[in-house]
């Protein structure tokens, strides 16, 4: 009997072992609701560590307020409205305003958010975009900067 116990034993743990390392990272799908951002400020590479999309209706349209806060300490914050899918400017000062890692500020003059998806369940409003404009410094504006190539996967007001 305990030789029966210590095969079974035995033969679950190698049952275990085996299954769990079957599968390499870079072949997994990322899981549903997996958020991700990124951005290059000018040729750098930004991965953001945090995002979150703030939500509050007024007059029955929804406000986002989103912030990205990167690994390097920069943070970007884009305002739109709405819940559709679309292409939303980002001209002027609140649509979009980036703080550099030694917290100088950049108003967009120019570009775009791409939403590429937006879904609301419940309380709860996830969506999807790309992004890339052209910010100026607001204590001086000929000196700008240019975001690009962001992406912003499944960002929501969930934490």
């Amino acid at each position: 009997m305990k030789k029966l116990i210590l095969t079974f034993t035995v033969s679950l743990f190698m049952l275990i072992i085996l299954t769990s390392s079957c599968r390499l990272d870079g072949d997994a799908p990322l899981p549903a609701g997996f958020k991700s951002a990124s951005y290059m400020v000018g040729s750098t590479a930004v991965t953001v560590t945090s995002s979150y999309d703030g939500i509050f209706v007024n007059n029955s349209i929804t406000a986002n307020s989103v912030i990205l806060i990167g690994k390097d300490g920069s943070q970007i914050t884009f305002q739109f409205d709405g819940t559709t899918a679309g292409f939303y400017p980002l001209t002027a000062y609140p649509d979009a305003v980036y703080k550099s890692p030694s917290s100088k500020l950049y108003n967009s003059v120019s570009g775009s958010l791409n939403i590429t998806s937006y879904k609301v369940d419940g309380a709860t409003n996830t969506f999807s975009a790309t992004f890339s404009f052209v910010a100026a410094s607001v204590t001086n504006p000929l000196d700008t900067i240019v975001i690009n190539n962001g992406v912003i996967t499944n960002c929501s007001n969930s934490l």
